[in-house]
């Protein structure tokens, strides 16, 4: 009973100096608040450009006169603008000049973005389209300038006025990174009218960047229409420009839906010489493949062979 009183008074002295504590009242009105740093970001201001540019023969689009491919510009064409570093800056429309066929155009935007550049820096300028890559074919000229006659130009910055924001560049002459081939098919002793077909050899290029970049693999093209004995192709060869022989190997979908195969040899005269920005015809033969059953057994369990 002695010791029950002891711990009762220990508790209530607790208590008394609990509540005797000193309490600061913090005024809300007096509080000073430590502001968040704010980092600015730099203003994006973006310039107007114009460029003068020309097509020589060997630049886009296409089209056939007799038994040449000739060039023009159209006003349905986009330029994508890029640093030497392969960033894109922006887009330019284009305004052909007068004629039938124009050789010459005005390439305005009023949206680059000149963030790091400075007078005497380079540009390049690439037609069709940014995303560079030879996948997905239709096999005619016109599937062939509207997404894979890619060509550029490098340009240099002329002017760049912080007043106007304008941006003027050297003239751009514009050249095609690709040879455009006209193959027509043949069974050996007739023309083959052909469903689809893959072209494919360790020296044809599948996608390309600008940093030079080229990743190889086969070019597969399905005939829009449903069948052709001819097709147009685009193909980019890294041997381009140099005297090494090449061979084309082929695996074509004929139009009975029979599978044939053949190779067409490329001599180093026409890699050398029409290696880009060139058209060629060529007559590819090929062979009628069948498949003769084999002497394996089918695991039923696994399903391979």
């Amino acid at each position: 009973m002695k010791n029950n009183k002891i711990f009762l008074i220990a508790a209530l002295l607790g208590t008394i100096v609990a509540s005797c504590q000193i309490v600061e009242i913090v005024d809300p009105e007096n509080v000073t608040e430590t502001p968040e740093e704010v980092i600015e970001q730099p203003e994006v201001i973006l310039y107007s450009l114009t460029v003068h540019a020309s097509k020589g023969e060997e630049t886009k689009a296409l089209y056939l006169d007799g038994g040449a491919l000739k060039t023009y510009w159209k006003n349905t064409e986009t330029v994508t603008v890029f640093k030497e570093d392969g960033t894109n800056i922006g887009t330019l429309t284009v305004t052909p000049e007068a004629g039938d066929h124009p050789k010459t155009a005005t390439l305005t935007t009023d949206a680059v973005n000149v963030a790091g550049l400075n007078q005497g820096d380079p540009l390049v300028l690439v037609i069709p389209r940014a995303t560079w890559s030879y996948t997905g074919q239709k096999g005619t000229l016109e599937d062939i300038e509207e997404n894979f006659a890619y060509a550029t130009a490098n340009v240099t910055i002329s002017t760049l006025d912080d007043v106007n924001h304008t941006i003027t560049t050297s003239d751009a002459a514009f050249a095609f990174k690709e040879s455009f081939y006209q193959f027509n098919f043949s069974d050996g002793s007739s023309a083959l009218s052909v469903k689809s077909f893959t072209v494919s050899s360790p020296n044809i290029v599948l996608t390309h960047s600008l940093d030079g970049t080229d990743t190889p693999g086969p070019i597969s093209v399905d005939i829009d229409g449903g069948s052709a004995t001819s097709a147009h192709v685009a193909l980019r060869n890294v041997n381009a420009g140099t005297a090494i022989a090449d061979v084309y190997s082929f695996s074509v979908i004929a139009n009975d839906n029979g599978l044939y195969m053949g190779n067409k040899d490329i001599p180093a005269g026409a890699i050398e010489n029409y290696g880009e920005g060139k058209y060629l015809g060529t007559t590819v033969t090929v062979s009628p493949k069948s498949f003769a059953p084999g002497t394996g057994t089918i695991d039923s369990e696994l399903l391979v062979l």
